[in-house]
């Protein structure tokens, strides 16, 4: 269930567990960040920063592998768009304690999502 109070802020967390989920797929024994590591003071923007430069290199490898990594990694590659906030923008301000709980619940929602989706190809 998306957080109604800030709703840019499970967007970003939705998008870094895509982002992250991404990175899986291109890259062997990856470990995502726990959703519990945001209770402290982040800004959206730089937890999103090293993934979303990296996203083509990901989805290039991804493809690379083959077989349900590659497919995996070109649904997630597409959702990326529908994931970004509503107003377009990353959020660049320090996450409050309410920011920092709609993003870990958007990023907890859509890992489950895409381990429950793409999860023999995350291994």
């Amino acid at each position: 269930m998306q957080n109604q109070r800030h709703p840019e802020y499970f967007a970003c967390g939705q998008l870094h567990a895509a982002l992250w989920t991404l990175r899986r797929l291109a890259l062997p024994r990856q470990t995502p960040p726990d959703p519990e590591q945001y209770v402290e003071k982040h800004q959206a923007s730089e937890l999103l920063k090293d993934n979303t430069t990296a996203v083509f290199d990901h989805l290039c490898q991804a493809k690379a592998r083959g077989n349900t990594r590659a497919d995996a990694a070109v649904t997630v590659f597409r959702e990326l768009a529908d994931l970004l906030p509503a107003n377009g923008r990353l959020p660049d301000n320090t996450m409050s304690p309410a920011q920092e709980s709609a993003f870990a619940d958007g990023y907890r929602t859509r890992c489950a999502d895409h381990e429950e989706r793409f999860g023999d190809a995350l291994k």
